[in-house]
């Protein structure tokens, strides 16, 4: 037992001082971080679906980036307060289960503008509804449609940084926007397509509205 006891000891002292060894040397090496890897970073899941989910999009609150809400193609909206590990469902009660967009109010986070019908072409498209607003933080929603062509689905809301009245819908229908919160929608229509934009930004600097459309195209509306 004795012997065991010793013969032992050695091997962990041997080990012991090769491990160092290794530091050491790892320690006194020159690394150039161009060359550092990004795969040793790894994926997790953190829902809301297992199948069917079709993340749409997803807005993250501003002023606490515990709070999510994400929009997904087959399934409403979940809101997450604890950055993914739980989600609750928010929008199971409206007239539409397919989502496509959904934007936080820069002025007031509780404001929650949401794009119904998935924002991606294919048959498996749900139809959407137009456009719904919340202003308790998801609890409760209204129907924003006011001008919008019945059952529109709407890709993508762009509110203004400036003017929170002001807002941009890209549809199916081409580029619709309201200078009252959502009101009423006044298509727009002055050389650019009347159909199918499928997305669009504000340049914050120039306060250019950047659009895309389904074929590919780009166009920039400035003052």
């Amino acid at each position: 037992m004795k012997r065991l006891f010793i013969i032992t000891f050695i091997l962990l002292i041997v080990f012991n001082s090769e491990s160092q060894r290794k530091r050491n040397s790892i320690n006194n090496t020159s690394v150039d971080k161009s060359d550092i890897s990004i795969s040793a970073l790894r994926l997790r899941n953190v829902g809301p679906a297992f199948l069917s989910g079709r993340i749409a999009d997803i807005a993250i609150h501003p002023n606490n980036d515990n709070v999510w809400y994400v929009a997904t193609g087959s399934s409403g909206v979940w809101k997450t307060e604890n950055s993914g590990t739980t989600y609750t469902p928010i929008f199971d009660n409206e007239t539409t289960y397919s989502t496509g967009c959904v934007t936080i109010d820069p002025s007031d986070p509780s404001i929650i503008w949401l794009g119904t019908g998935e924002n991606v072409g294919g048959r498996h498209v749900a139809f959407g509804d137009g456009v719904f607003k919340s202003e308790n933080g998801g609890k409760s929603w209204k129907s924003i449609t006011n001008g919008l062509p019945a059952e529109t689905i709407v890709w993508r809301i762009v509110q203004d940084h400036v003017d929170p009245n002001l807002l941009f819908l890209a549809t199916e229908y081409g580029l619709f926007f309201s200078n009252n919160q959502g009101e009423n929608w006044i298509k727009f229509s002055s050389g650019i397509p009347t159909i199918s934009i499928r997305d669009l930004a504000i340049q914050k600097r120039e306060n250019d509205l950047v659009l895309a459309t389904f074929g590919r195209s780009f166009y920039v509306l400035d003052d």
